[in-house]
């Protein structure tokens, strides 16, 4: 088929391996699958979604921030998790912004009521 389709597979395929590979607790073959798929497409706003929760259970929360924003702009289905993982993590921090933490909660609620 048309190479474009064989990458979207691909990409798919390491996505769903991600998340099997995240179920039975293997988060760092998670993550690294997530990369994978992401090469496949930079965009890709649900594996962004992902790599981002997985960093966040990695403990990596300084590297999660950057993901999740970027799912937001590109998938609309898990925005609203995005915004209230992104709000709950903020919280985290040792000088939290609580008015960001606050306008990504409220977010979540408008999106997901």
């Amino acid at each position: 088929g048309d190479p474009e389709q064989v990458r979207a597979f691909l990409a798919d395929a390491m996505l769903r391996r991600a998340l099997l590979l995240r179920l039975i607790g293997d988060l760092e073959a998670a993550g690294e699958s997530l990369l994978e798929a992401l090469q496949f497409n930079l965009d890709d706003g649900l594996a962004l979604f992902w790599y981002g929760k997985v960093l966040i259970e990695q403990g990596r929360h300084k590297e999660a921030p950057g993901f999740l924003q970027t799912s937001i702009q590109h998938h609309e289905a898990t925005r609203p998790y995005a915004h209230a993982l992104l709000g709950a993590l903020i919280m985290t921090w040792p000088e939290p912004d609580l008015d960001a933490a606050l306008r990504h909660l409220r977010e979540a609620l408008r999106l997901q009521p």
